[in-house]
């Protein structure tokens, strides 16, 4: 009977259930989906995002805009309203980036970037920046002094004014006591004459063309320490008007010399007793000094390797180097070219090292000194060497077998005539022009080896005294003879008709011009005549 009653309950209450209203039943409501907005301002772009309701977004990188640095996000665009990254997201929202001034750089390429903005100068503090290489490089205008800056952290000043032609500030009160590299730092800043007698430059090793083509520049300079300087290549090359009493520098860890005084046409202090003991390069060092003339015959050079075009140009320098120790040199191209007064006793030099002697002595208009006991038998390179000198002492001694360029050796060298019969010229390629214009020359060359020459074109042109026998060399690789014997008046031996010029390719118009105006035939052979 219970169970009964039972079931009847149950079923009553299921029946009760099922009549209950859906209003009764409750809903899930779905989560919103709101977008965040970035305005950069003028910034880079960055990405909107999609953030369900009541979630948080992470703070992107900061945006980046020319001359500025990003300060903070707002959520108004009068920027008054600071952004809450804690708080979460419950509706769609833009955020826009504020900005704020940064006048203390911390490295070169945000100061380069405040200067290209335009900011005044003299509001930026310069403290945190090490490097200002080409910082005012060419012609930019400078907004503002830069005379109080604090350059105190400076390592590297490199052609920071360079080719600045405008450039002429007062920086005389600047610390560069920890600048290294001050290469090319005023060079060609053409307007630059401002004290530095002030600056400490004793940490500076480079000083490469620092003041070259500097030319009004002429500050007093003297009490510089420049102890540490390895490099002062072309320091005052072409500095036109500096004249200052330089001669105490203490220059014993420079190496490198070549251009300093080059065209540096006023400098006339004393520098003779400048320690160059380490120096290893005076390349060019005098050049085209038209003034230059001091005596520099105690300097010990023993460790200069490259002397060419050393005083090249120098027009009035005459002083008796004889005694330098030149055993290291490789190099002595063009070293007393076109010098007018130049004619020292330099005999006893031993230029034993020495592989290139190109121009030497060409247009050294004055230089005749006996050179007979010079060891060249280690130079490979000859041409021009006396081109337009008075030059004529015995060098017939000379090992000349390791030489492969004789091109104009002796051309106008109007007075030379000494023999050469015992030269070995075996490794000469080039012959072209080497007795052209000589006046006096007409030595036997007879038993040269010439077989591996392949240019004789003008050798003997205007040779005016020249007539030897020439028909035993071997002509077999010889490419050009053109003009070979143009109008050298003296010569008439119709025996080199017995050359064989079969690989002759450059012939020209005549091998003897308007001596004998006969054209060799590219296969000649010894019994056809060209005569």
């Amino acid at each position: 009977m219970s169970n009964k009653i039972a079931l009847i309950l149950l079923s009553i209450i299921l029946i009760l259930s099922c009549n209950k209203s859906e209003e009764d039943v409750p809903q899930i409501k779905p989560i919103a989906t709101y977008t965040v907005i970035f305005d950069t301002n003028g910034g880079n772009t960055i990405d909107q995002l999609n953030v369900k309701e009541g979630n948080y977004i992470l703070k992107p990188t900061d945006p980046t805009k020319a001359c500025l640095d990003f300060d903070i996000w707002y959520t108004n665009q009068d920027l008054t309203n600071v952004f809450d990254f804690a708080a979460p997201i419950t509706n769609n929202i833009t955020l826009y980036a504020g900005y704020k001034e940064n006048l203390s750089p911390i490295d070169r390429l945000k100061l380069i970037e405040l200067i290209e903005c335009g900011v005044e100068l003299d509001l930026i503090n310069t403290s945190n920046v090490t490097d200002m290489n080409r910082l005012f490089y060419g012609d930019k205008t400078l907004n503002g002094s830069i005379a109080d800056w604090d350059v105190s952290n400076v390592t590297d000043m490199s052609e920071m004014f360079s080719k600045n032609e405008a450039f002429n500030q007062d920086i005389s009160n600047w610390n560069v006591s920890k600048v290294v590299d001050m290469s090319e730092m005023f060079g060609e800043a053409k307007a630059f004459n401002q004290d530095l007698s002030n600056w400490d430059v004793s940490n500076v090793v480079n000083m490469n063309q620092t003041f070259s083509r500097a030319y009004i520049f002429n500050q007093d300079i003297s009490g510089w320490d420049v102890s540490k300087v390895q490099d002062m290549s072309y320091l005052f090359n072409q500095a036109y008007v500096f004249n200052q009493n330089i001669s105490a520098w203490n220059i014993t860890k420079v190496k490198d010399m070549s251009g300093m005084f080059s065209s540096a046409n006023a400098f006339e202090y004393d520098i003779t007793n400048w320690d160059v003991s380490n120096v290893n390069n005076m390349h060019s060092m005098f050049s085209f000094n038209t003034t230059f003339n001091q005596d520099i015959g105690g300097w010990n050079v023993s460790n200069v390797t490259n002397m060419a075009s050393m005083f090249l140009g120098a027009e009035i320098f005459n002083q008796n180097i004889g005694n330098w120790d030149v055993s290291n040199v490789e190099n002595m191209n063009v070293m007393f070219a076109q010098t007018d007064e130049f004619n020292q006793d330099i005999g006893g030099w031993n230029v034993s090292q020495v592989i290139g002697m190109n121009g030497t002595f060409f247009k050294a208009n004055s230089f005749n000194q006996d050179l007979g006991n010079w060891d060249v038998s280690s130079v490979r390179y000859m041409p021009e060497m006396f081109k337009g000198t008075p030059f004529n002492f015995d060098i017939s001694g000379w090992n000349v077998s390791n030489v492969e360029n004789m091109f104009e050796m002796f051309r106008q060298a109007v007075s030379f005539n000494q023999d050469l019969s015992t030269w070995n010229v075996a490794s000469v390629q080039n012959m072209s022009g080497m007795f052209s214009q000589t006046n006096e020359f007409n030595q036997d060359i007879s038993n040269w080896d010439v077989s591996n020459v392949t240019n004789m074109q003008f050798m003997f042109s205007e040779a005016k005294a020249f007539n030897q026998d020439l028909s035993d060399w071997d002509m077999v690789n010889v490419g050009n003879i053109a003009r070979m014997f143009s109008e050298a008046s003296n010569f008439n031996q119709e025996n080199i008709k017995s050359w064989n010029i079969q690989n002759t390719t450059l012939i020209e118009k005549s091998l003897f011009g308007t001596a004998m105006p006969l054209t060799f035939r590219y296969d000649i052979r010894p019994d056809e005549s060209p005569f």
